[in-house]
This record gives C-alpha cells, structure tokens and sequence, in this order.
C-alpha cells in the first residue's frame, strides 16, 4: 500500500510520524499538489499506472477530480469541515468514483470492489 499527502514536507513527515502507521506503506510521497500529472508521476515512478490504484480523500476538488481524471479510483469520504474553495459537485456518474460515509465503511467498499470487478486494483 502506498500513502500520497499533499502539503508542506515536514509537516506531513511530522504528522506522519505521530501516527504511528509509517510502517503500513511500502511508499510514501509527499507532493506540493495533487493534480493528475502528479499522480501520473507518481504511479510511473511505482512501475504502474492510475488504473491500479485509489485516492481515498474527503476533498473532491483535490484529492477525487485528479485521480479520476488521471484514470485512478478514487472514494470521497465527506467531512463536514472543508475549506471553501475544496468544494465542487459530486462526480457521481464517473464509472471509478465511490462514496463512503466514514473510514470505517472502507474495508467493505473496497471488498466488493474487488469481488465485483477482479483484479482491479494492485494490491501489494
């Protein structure tokens, strides 16, 4: 499993290193923006492509629009505190966009995914 932030580099490492969870992800990028040339970059330099992989993310301006756009999978998880400009419509009619109410709700999302349309995604 790979982790792909957006944001200030040591910010994120530090947030990182408080969670505890470094060790859950083979990879981990840290990117000044997410758009989908740097997904692209990203998924190139992994040895696959956006196809193969998903952006879980509660941002749908800059973490869902890019990975859809990039060809990726990509789950909108809502929160209700998001930055104004974060805000766009729901690409709810994109074959490769899911919705969850929570976090929680992953693990069998993700499951039927795979179960509804094979090897989809590459798990590792």
């Amino acid at each position: 499993m790979h982790l792909k932030l957006e944001s200030k580099l040591f910010e994120q490492e530090r947030k990182i290193a408080q969670s505890g969870m470094p060790g859950s992800f083979h990879n981990i990028e840290i990117v000044a923006q997410k758009n989908t040339k740097s997904y692209e970059v990203v998924f190139h330099r992994l040895g696959t492509s956006p196809a193969c992989g998903m952006m879980i993310g509660n941002s749908l301006l800059s973490d869902i629009s890019p990975m859809l756009e990039a060809g990726g999978w990509a789950v909108y998880v809502p929160y209700p505190l998001v930055w104004e400009l974060e805000n766009a419509e729901e690409p709810s009619s994109r074959k490769r966009f899911l919705r969850a109410q929570d976090l929680f709700a992953l693990p069998d999302l993700i499951e039927r995914l795979v179960n509804d349309i094979g090897h989809i995604l590459e798990v590792s």
